[in-house]
């Protein structure tokens, strides 16, 4: 397994730990193929509902900016992104229900990761954003309608057309976390909303959660060309120029 990505079961209850605190939880190419196989082996092994939260201070700053600093073809870049984006489809898809545990900085790709779960319960010190749009970057119509699903179009509008972070109190009112709680209280309250889902029948947990989704999911109007636009922009002038500017301000 990848050490990024952490796995552990206690009491039916499956844990998924982000594990890169050095990096701010940044997920790579590598720990986004691994965090599907890691559900699906703690389902296996007799999780009824699966927890992911982030070593350290943050959530996830994202995906890794360093590694799509790299890329320089489309093949690498559609590689690259159909990592991320199938990861997303898979824990958006996945069959038991899933909670973000979201603590710090819960941002882009991190902020992506936490709306394809079916909870999220947040820290009051929590921030959000999706600054796709600060860095030249395009998301695809799958993951957009996710968001659109949780907090509505205005609201949508305003994270990805704007690019701000919001605090956990706003994240709370436009309906992208369920619960915001002191930072002293987030793993007690995760933990029983957790054990209250274990608690149901679980053949009722999962047709629930499936029968949401099926109403719920929107389909891609235009997936091919749509998946174009998305992995052209990471090997796009404006996104490259945009990175060595964050990493220059930075040093």
């Amino acid at each position: 397994m990848n050490p990024g990505i952490i796995p552990s079961l206690n009491d039916h209850i499956g844990h998924i730990l982000l594990n890169r605190p050095e990096q701010h939880n940044a997920i790579n190419k590598e720990m986004w193929q691994a965090l599907p196989q890691a559900m699906a082996q703690l389902q296996q092994e007799g999780a009824r509902c699966v927890v992911i939260s982030g070593e350290g201070d943050d959530f996830s700053s994202g995906a890794n900016t360093a590694e799509a600093a790299k890329l320089t073809s489309f093949d690498e870049a559609r590689e690259h992104w159909h990592a991320i984006r199938d990861s997303l489809c898979a824990v958006y898809n996945f069959e038991l229900p899933t909670i973000a545990m979201i603590h710090g900085v819960c941002f882009g790709g991190g902020c992506l990761l936490a709306s394809a779960c079916d909870l999220r319960v947040a820290s009051e010190e929590s921030n959000f954003a999706v600054p796709v749009a600060r860095l030249g970057l395009a998301l695809d119509d799958t993951t957009v309608a996710r968001l659109v699903e949780l907090v509505g179009p205005a609201n949508a509008k305003k994270l990805l057309l704007l690019g701000d972070s919001i605090n956990a109190s706003e994240a709370y009112h436009m309906g992208l976390v369920n619960t915001v709680v002191p930072a002293a209280n987030l793993k007690t309250t995760t933990d029983t909303y957790a054990k209250r889902i274990c608690a149901n029948v679980s053949s009722s947990v999962i047709s629930c959660k499936k029968s949401i989704n099926r109403i719920a999911c929107k389909e891609a109007f235009c997936p091919e060309d749509n998946d174009k636009e998305v992995v052209s922009a990471f090997i796009s002038q404006v996104f490259q120029d945009k990175l060595k500017s964050r990493r220059s301000d930075k040093s």
